[in-house]
């Protein structure tokens, strides 16, 4: 073989061997690639695993939370303060003057800061002395004039206020003496001021949750001297429905463990009595969910 065919072979065995180079370059990248891939799609379900996980926890503890409150709401009512007629008055203190800045007075100006040494003459002098005195006296003018407006706002303002004043504490006293009044009708036996008083007792209760019914409807047998409350409790909706939420890796899917209907009979069967504590608590030590004889 000749020089020149040998060396056409050598370039022609390099040129194999550099495409040969990049074609295996070429697929370690795309296996690179592909695990890259493989583990991103990997941390991606990993971490869609994990949140699904996360979220079915949270609803279940959500749930948890829910029930404890409600199997709860016998003991919390029955620890509530309970109920005074003086929790019902309002204390006779309204809103303090507050002027703001109309109770701070114009300054008056200085004369002193007004006069110059300005002038080299005896009549220069005089002429910037007189100019002095000029602004001085408009300036004098125009605060005294801005004084007097300042009061005259201030005057207006303080009438306007002693005027809401006065109406807020007669709004308060006679407040006050409603409460006085429903109460010694109370110690009277007066049907309306019964009905009245511990219809005012049970919705100041705050034992009772909120979004709860909060409906009352009373009368006062005054033969019989007791009270009849209709009060409307909460329905079976108020009890979740599901007790815990797992998630399902295998099928990406949550699965609900509903509650068992006992369990839902307990927990509104708990509303009445929690309503009857609420009411013992906040009312009269001898007040029964359904009856009440609060005189011995």
């Amino acid at each position: 073989m000749s020089r020149r065919s040998t060396g056409l072979v050598g370039v022609w065995a390099e040129v194999q061997r550099q495409q040969q180079r990049q074609m295996e370059a070429e697929a370690r990248q795309r296996r690179q690639e592909a695990q890259q891939a493989r583990a991103y799609q990997r941390r991606a379900a990993q971490s869609h695993r994990e949140y699904r996980q996360a979220e079915a926890l949270r609803r279940t503890e959500e749930l948890d939370a829910q029930v404890a409150s409600l199997q709860g709401l016998l003991a919390a009512g029955c620890q509530a303060p309970a109920f005074r007629a003086s929790s019902l008055m309002r204390p006779e203190e309204v809103q303090p003057f507050a002027p703001g800045p109309l109770a701070q007075p114009v300054p008056m100006p200085d004369f002193h800061q007004y006069q110059t040494q300005s002038g080299w003459t005896a009549s220069r002098r005089a002429q910037a002395q007189t100019e002095a005195r000029a602004r001085f006296e408009r300036d004098w003018h125009a605060a005294q004039a801005a004084e007097a407006h300042r009061q005259q706002q201030l005057a207006s303002y303080q009438r306007e206020y002693q005027q809401w004043a006065d109406a807020q504490l007669a709004e308060v006293r006679a407040h006050n003496a409603g409460v006085v009044a429903v109460t010694e009708g109370v110690r009277r036996r007066d049907p309306d001021s019964v009905v009245e008083y511990f219809s005012a007792a049970l919705y100041a209760s705050t034992a009772w949750p909120e979004g709860f019914p909060r409906q009352v409807a009373a009368a006062y047998d005054s033969a019989a001297r007791q009270l009849v409350l209709d009060w409307e409790l909460p329905a079976y909706g108020i009890v979740p429905e599901v007790k815990s939420v797992r998630y399902m890796s295998g099928v990406d899917q949550d699965k609900e463990t509903p509650v068992r209907q006992a369990n839902v009979e307990l927990c509104t069967g708990r509303f009445s009595r929690s309503a009857c504590c609420s009411c013992c608590t906040n009312s009269s030590p001898q007040m029964s969910w359904a009856r009440l004889s609060p005189w011995p």
